[in-house]
């Protein structure tokens, strides 16, 4: 049996393909937003840069660990908001800790990672400092 491939399908793949992997590209290595990737269970599976330097950690020092920027305060429930919200919560602002302890405010998202489309299996936190905005709003 002989296959034969649709010159143009495969051309709108390629291009689908390229497309998602700027995305991915822009968004992993944006210097104003930290990304990170943890499986269901709270395991740090990525960080990009900006992660290092807004929370002070190196990556080996994350990776295929739980994920440390949640403050204990804070961590039961942002455990239970996970689970009830199936890992997707648009952007909220919270508090995030550093690896030195100290906790500044954030925007944060997270949205659920489905590598076959229906299995979730990962999320992934997007992170914005927002501290500087904070201040400038108690100034006005």
């Amino acid at each position: 049996m002989t296959k034969t491939f649709d010159a143009e399908k495969i051309n709108r793949l390629e291009k689908e393909y390229k497309l998602a992997r700027a995305m991915v590209e822009a968004l992993t290595h944006n210097p104003t937003v930290a990304f990170i990737v943890c499986r269901l269970d709270d395991t740090v599976l990525f960080v990009n840069d900006t992660f290092e330097d807004l929370f002070g950690w190196g990556r080996e020092e994350v990776l295929n660990r739980k994920l440390p920027v949640v403050p204990e305060r804070m961590a039961e429930d942002f455990g239970a908001a996970l689970r009830t919200k199936n890992w997707q919560i648009g952007a909220y602002e919270t508090w995030k800790k550093r690896k030195d302890g100290s906790e500044f405010i954030v925007s944060e998202s997270i949205v659920p990672l489905r590598f076959d489309g229906e299995t979730l299996e990962s999320y992934a936190c997007i992170i914005r400092d927002i501290t500087k905005r904070k201040q400038d709003e108690r100034l006005l």
